[in-house]
């Protein structure tokens, strides 16, 4: 049973969601809705996409799903070095429609939507796809613009390193496999961040950062025998692999320590769960069985 979608299903999933987006965006413009506006911000968070590509993992294709994730990963930790190493400030205070810190340029909205939705683009090479892709990318670098957040360069400079970084990726992928693109992404991001957790710049991100990055390197090798493993699992057991790396993913995102350094230990053992849950669901459905 393969994970992998057919071409119909990629379809319709994104015809509707173009519809959706499109009349969304048609009435954020229309309206100026610093609601709307705003919804558009907090669906192009990184945990937000670091969620998603779990789920294409283990329920669409594993390939994409765990590559576009230490994507993600290189491209956050890329954004966090650049805006503290410019600190280019952002448009004035006085100007903000909601609360935000640190330098702006470039803005790591578009950077990681651009990095999400172009790997996901040339992956997958569908025209429905791509036309979702620009939209969602356009919406994310409007939405930080009319929120006032950032200026029009933040928004191009982010979606610019984005489509860049993930167009790498793709080629990595083919010039050195999935197993050793994934292990050289992970390794220059957890290398980008550690630089960061050393100099201070975002401390609980570049801790999470940090810990998923080693913990799917040290992991690489099973990916492999991961995504064999979600080919044989049907979606039921697929859901519960799922099931069984939210709570983790959950609990690392809770505030409850004093140090983001002391959270690293979990974020590696989350990373290193991400790469064998299937496995390790497969294991137990047939010792059960």
């Amino acid at each position: 049973m393969t994970p992998e979608l057919d071409r119909w299903e990629i379809t319709l999933c994104s015809v509707v969601l173009i519809a959706v987006l499109t009349i969304l965006l048609a009435l954020a413009l229309l309206t100026d809705s610093l609601r709307l506006w705003t919804l558009f911000s907090l669906l192009s968070e990184e945990l937000v996409y670091v969620g998603l590509t779990i789920v294409i993992a283990y329920l669409a294709s594993p390939r994409l799903g765990f590559l576009t994730l230490v994507l993600l990963l290189l491209s956050g930790s890329l954004n966090i070095v650049l805006k503290n190493l410019l600190n280019i400030p952002r448009p004035p205070p006085e100007l903000w429609r909601v609360p935000v810190s640190g330098p702006g340029f470039p803005s790591g909205h578009a950077q990681i939507s651009a990095t999400f939705w172009t790997s996901t683009a040339l992956s997958l090479r569908n025209h429905y796809i791509v036309t979702l892709s620009i939209l969602t990318v356009i919406s994310t670098a409007m939405s930080r613009v009319a929120l006032r957040v950032h200026s029009i360069y933040d928004v191009v400079a982010g979606v610019v390193l984005g489509t860049s970084l993930a167009i790498l990726s793709y080629y990595m992928d083919k010039v050195f496999g999935f197993r050793y693109a994934v292990l050289i992404l992970s390794i220059t991001s957890s290398c980008l961040s550690i630089y960061c957790l050393f100099l201070g710049y975002e401390a609980g991100i570049s801790a999470a950062i940090t810990g998923l990055s080693l913990g799917i390197a040290s992991s690489v090798r099973f990916l492999e025998d991961t995504s064999k493993k979600i080919a044989s699992l049907d979606i039921p057991r697929r859901i519960v692999s799922l099931l069984l790396v939210s709570p983790f993913l959950v609990a690392v995102t809770v505030p409850g320590f004093s140090s983001p350094y002391l959270k690293i230990p979990l974020y590696i053992s989350l990373g290193m769960l991400i790469s064998v849950a299937p496995t390790l669901t497969s294991y137990i459905t047939r010792k059960r069985g």
